[in-house]
């Protein structure tokens, strides 16, 4: 190889978008380099598809322009014989472009238009697979490619398989670096949560202590009803394992497991009616607990009060509604209550009135003719 191609062999290896796995400006540098130095008209890089039918291209530059393009693709379909003798993977050389067998599928519709008179093809490989072609073009003037410029046109072609396998590169570490930032915060984000969830458990916790000493009620129920509100915290957590979605869950599934658990602890043999009437909608995570105790407290006492041997037929009846606001309503068909300080205590009422309060939710209770609840967030 004579020193005008190793010099430039050299310098474009010294190129900085290269080693930085810029593909766009190493192969923009590399065609203009290589039409510059063989005096060549056209020099364009292609890639092959993820299928292999169709190669796209890269990057085209034209000399007497200066100018560099993106040229239309090329299908296995409509030239079945080319592409088959590229995947060869041998480099292919024709002085008399139109008269070369292989180019004869591409006379008419690549060759003829574009006047190319000269052609060689030199695949571009990565990890031992070809994956592209670069083509060098003289166009309107004859041209025999010499031994030397053969050598010179693949040592470019090795050149673009290491911009390409840079840049796979490049993307794998910042798709690697980004990976370790998420699950940094993701981290961060779950510790945070169990510390909340700690202090919510243990608040729970006091304020079941502190209605075991202010009334008269029986330990289970007591146990039953921490054990509910753990649970429902619970299975906001599990929802969010189950989807992958780590910062919201579906409220309508999740309102439908706590009925269904709801059911079990508190609706054996009561033949209740259970209308559900709920969008498929998401909820962000840092409501998503606070809604599923409030909705725990509203439907425990339903459970509890409303449904009780003298209702003939327990109905309870839920929907849930996106507009511009998500809007939730449960409504139960049992006696209703008063609305006196001590009954919002032992009814956890001031808890769900909290924790509307803490969601920033419009919060309305109508306890005539059954209780109807309804929260607006």
């Amino acid at each position: 190889m004579s020193y005008k191609f190793i010099d430039s062999i050299e310098s474009l290896a010294e190129n900085i978008h290269l080693r930085n796995g810029d593909i766009v400006k190493a192969t923009e540098e590399i065609l203009k380099e290589c039409a510059a130095i063989l005096n060549c008209e056209r020099v364009n890089s292609w890639i092959f598809n993820s299928q292999g039918n169709q190669l796209n291209c890269l990057k085209a530059f034209t000399l007497a322009q200066n100018k560099y393009s993106i040229e239309k693709g090329l299908h296995a379909k409509d030239l079945p014989n080319y592409f088959k003798q590229l995947k060869k993977g041998k480099i292919i050389v024709a002085n008399k472009a139109e008269e070369e067998p292989i180019n004869l599928e591409l006379i008419s519709v690549y060759i003829q238009p574009l006047g190319i008179t000269s052609m060689i093809d030199i695949p571009i490989r990565s990890e031992g697979k070809m994956i592209g072609v670069v083509c060098f073009e003289h166009v309107k003037q004859k041209h025999t490619w010499s031994i030397q410029e053969e050598k010179y046109c693949q040592s470019a072609a090795q050149l673009l398989s290491l911009a390409l396998e840079s840049n796979k590169k490049k993307a794998y570490q910042q798709k690697l670096e980004d990976t370790i930032r998420e699950k940094e915060i993701l981290l961060s984000e779950v510790n945070h949560r169990v510390k909340n969830n700690m202090s919510v458990i243990l608040s729970l916790l006091k304020m079941q202590k502190n209605k075991a000493l202010e009334h008269t009620i029986p330990v289970e129920d007591l146990f039953d009803d921490i054990i509910n509100r753990v649970y429902s915290m619970e299975t906001v957590q599990s929802r969010l394992h189950s989807s992958k979605n780590f910062s919201e869950i579906r409220l309508d599934e999740y309102i439908k497991k706590l009925v269904e658990n709801m059911n079990q602890t508190y609706g054996a043999n009561k033949q209740i009616e259970i209308h559900l009437d709920l969008d498929p909608i998401n909820i962000d995570i840092t409501k998503a607990i606070p809604c599923g105790l409030i909705i725990n407290e509203i439907l425990t006492n339903s459970f509890k009060y409303a449904f009780e041997p003298n209702n003939k037929q327990p109905k309870l009846s839920i929907f849930i509604k996106k507009t511009e606001h998500l809007e939730i309503n449960i409504k139960d068909n049992g006696p209703g209550f008063d609305l006196s300080s001590d009954a919002k205590k032992s009814m956890g009422l001031e808890l769900i009135e909290d924790l509307s309060a803490q969601i920033d939710a419009d919060l309305k209770i109508n306890s005539k003719n059954g209780v109807n609840i309804s929260l607006i967030i």
